[in-house]
C-alpha cells in the first residue's frame, strides 16, 4: 500500500510522461532525425599529397622541381614580392599545421638559408630566410617567428 501511495504522489508531483521532441524537417517536408556528433581529433602526421597540391595554383608533378631542388619552381602567392612574413603566418595562411610536418632541413647559399620540411609523402615546403635580417638575429632557424620568403612546394628527393 506504501508503494502505491508513493506512486501516487510522485504522479501528482509532477513525474508524468513527456512527449517526445518532434523530428525536424527540411524545406522540402522531408523528417530528418539528428543525433549529436562526435567531436573528432584532429588529424595527425603528414597531409596527404592530394591535400598539398589542392596548395598551388599549377600542376605540382610536373613543376614541383627535381630531386627536392626549390631553383626554378614556381613560388606560392602567400608572401608578396619584396616583403617576409613569420613562418607561423605563412604555414596558417596555407592551411599547414607545423605539428604535422617533419623531417627539417636547411641549406645555404650566401645570406640566404632554405627552411625545408615534409608536408607529405612526396612534397617538401621550402621557405627562403635572410641570415643577414636583423629580425632574424637572436631567432633560430626552426623559430615560428622567424621572417620567411619565396615559399615553394618541391617534390621530396628520392
Amino acid at each position: 500500500m506504501r508503494l502505491g501511495i508513493m506512486i501516487i504522489v510522485g504522479l501528482v508531483a509532477g513525474c508524468s510522461r513527456t512527449a517526445p521532441d518532434a523530428p525536424q524537417t527540411e524545406s522540402s517536408g522531408t523528417s530528418v532525425i539528428t543525433s549529436p556528433q562526435p567531436k573528432l581529433a584532429p588529424p595527425t602526421g603528414l597531409y596527404s599529397d592530394e591535400e598539398i597540391r589542392k596548395l598551388a595554383p599549377f600542376d605540382l608533378d610536373k613543376e614541383a622541381g627535381a630531386f627536392g631542388l626549390p631553383f626554378d619552381v614556381h613560388v606560392l602567392d602567400v608572401v608578396p614580392e619584396g616583403e617576409s612574413y613569420p613562418r607561423e603566418r605563412v604555414f596558417k595562411t596555407l592551411g599547414i599545421d607545423a605539428t604535422r610536418v617533419r623531417d627539417f632541413r636547411k641549406s645555404g647559399i650566401n645570406f640566404v638559408v632554405f627552411l625545408t620540411w615534409q608536408v607529405s609523402p612526396s612534397y617538401d615546403i621550402s621557405c627562403m630566410t635572410a641570415t643577414n635580417d636583423p629580425e632574424n638575429n637572436e631567432l633560430e632557424m626552426t623559430d615560428p617567428k622567424r621572417l620567411v620568403y619565396g615559399i615553394r612546394l618541391v617534390k621530396r628527393p628520392e
